[in-house]
């Protein structure tokens, strides 16, 4: 890592041409992390890392993975360093996760013909930007709501969405990069398993990352084929629990899109609100 500050380090990614890729995406979240982790730090003056949980919906969800990765290959750097990371992120809670074969699913496979046409996402955000000048906000509010069935709320949120100077090409570039490059299981099995028993993480004074994963029970973003193989082979069984992942299946018809309904989000609410207890917990206890 360079010796810039984490403010400089946004700042330096900012100045990147629009739009961004998922690596850049990546790349911004860990640096956000860093910038944010470093102003508490000056806060707490204690020189401990600061503890965090990360959550993630959907491909925000893989970024958090990505992150894992990232951080643990930190890790292993700054302890042949002799040097602390500034936080110790202790739980990962990934909510209706799209992490591996994206493609394969319902929505993936309606997108797989997006990614391959030439420009489309630039010609998609030139359609917007005329609608957008043609409507007045309102007009755009009541549009989303005919189309989408959206509460005027979100509704709301997903004009401004339309109307933003690069949100459309964005979103469109991204789906495009995430399409082809959310495939296989690339993780380690130190970046799926809690590794608070080794010799390293005591080392370091972690207790490792507690990870979560909560499913939708008919998630149009990700296969229930899918699904149910990365349960099957990385949930924890009930002798391993603490070890791997925590995972769950949502049982109460709670969408992808949850977030756009209050009744939705509060179920949602109350089932990370449970998670960051137990990492909590489990970063304090050391298990």
């Amino acid at each position: 890592m360079s010796d810039a500050t984490g403010a400089e380090k946004v700042g330096s990614l900012h100045r990147k041409p629009v739009p961004l890729s998922l690596g850049d995406q990546i790349e911004d979240v860990s640096m956000r992390l860093d910038a944010t982790t470093a102003e508490l730090a000056k806060q707490d003056r204690s020189g401990r890392p600061t503890r965090v949980i990360l959550v993630g919906h959907s491909v925000g969800a893989y970024i958090l993975m990505s992150l894992l990765d990232l951080r643990g290959r930190e890790r292993r750097s700054s302890r042949d360093m002799a040097e602390q990371l500034p936080s110790d992120i202790i739980g990962g809670i990934c909510l209706f996760p799209t992490v591996v074969d994206l493609y394969k699913s319902p929505n993936g496979i309606k997108a797989r013909w997006v990614a391959n046409i030439p420009y489309f996402s630039l010609f998609v955000h030139s359609l917007a930007k005329v609608l957008c000048t043609l409507l007045s906000f309102a007009s755009l509010v009541k549009l989303v709501e005919r189309l989408t069935g959206q509460p005027t709320q979100a509704a709301t949120v997903t004009a401004s969405f339309l109307a933003s100077a690069t949100g459309v090409r964005q979103a469109i570039f991204l789906a495009q990069h995430e399409i082809l490059e959310m495939r296989e299981d690339r993780w380690t099995d130190d970046v799926w398993t809690t590794t608070a028993t080794s010799a390293d993480s005591r080392d370091l004074g972690t207790n490792g990352t507690k990870l979560f994963f909560y499913w939708g029970a008919d998630d149009h973003w990700i296969a229930n084929s899918t699904r149910d193989a990365v349960i099957a082979a990385r949930a924890a069984t009930a002798s391993e629990e603490g070890v791997k992942p925590h995972m769950e299946i949502d049982r109460l018809g709670t969408p992808h899109d949850f977030c756009t309904r209050p009744n939705h989000s509060a179920i949602v609410a109350n089932k990370v609100a449970e998670y960051v207890r137990a990492a909590v917990t489990a970063a304090r206890t050391g298990q």
